[in-house]
């Protein structure tokens, strides 16, 4: 099998990076272990109520000042998803294997750091294990989300449908 960055509940990796203003897009390569015990940060912003994508409920939540909720049911314990967070003001977006699960506006928050892992604080944390994660300061186009989409699909085991 493939190397992969396992995390429980309070295990972070902390990343630093220039300051970076949307649009900013991530992609994460992810398969949690537990998500019926509350909501868990999957990638957050090193400092509070910045850029953050989390896992609540059966729904993945998008946060940069603003909270864009996607419709649900999209999470798994088994397999690895591909989620895709694109940080763009009131074209923000959240995508789930290459489905659009949902759009609007998640606020427009400058970004300085990341935890990978967990929230601002340390806590929060996922569990599960993250297989990859790409960082993009921009928007990809469309072409170049379905390319990165299916390289990171095909790599772990899932299936990615073009947007």
């Amino acid at each position: 099998g493939l190397n992969v960055l396992g995390f429980a509940n309070s295990d972070y990796l902390e990343v630093s990076l220039p300051s970076t203003s949307t649009p900013f897009t991530m992609f994460i390569a992810l398969v949690e272990d537990d998500f019926n015990s509350g909501a868990r940060d999957i990638i957050a912003a090193n400092t509070t109520s910045t850029a953050r994508v989390t896992g609540l409920s059966d729904q993945y939540l998008l946060v940069n000042g603003t909270s864009l909720f996607e419709g649900g049911n999209n999470r798994d314990e088994v397999n690895f998803k591909i989620l895709t967070a694109v940080f763009n003001g009131v074209n923000s977006a959240i995508y789930v294997d290459g489905n659009l699960v949902g759009a609007g506006d998640a606020g427009s928050n400058t970004l300085s750091g990341l935890h990978i892992g967990a929230n601002s604080s340390g806590s929060s944390g996922l569990e599960g294990a993250i297989g990859e994660y790409a960082f993009f300061n921009t928007a990809p186009s469309t072409a170049d989300m379905n390319a990165i989409g299916n390289y990171l699909a095909d790599k772990w085991g899932t299936t990615w449908t073009d947007i």
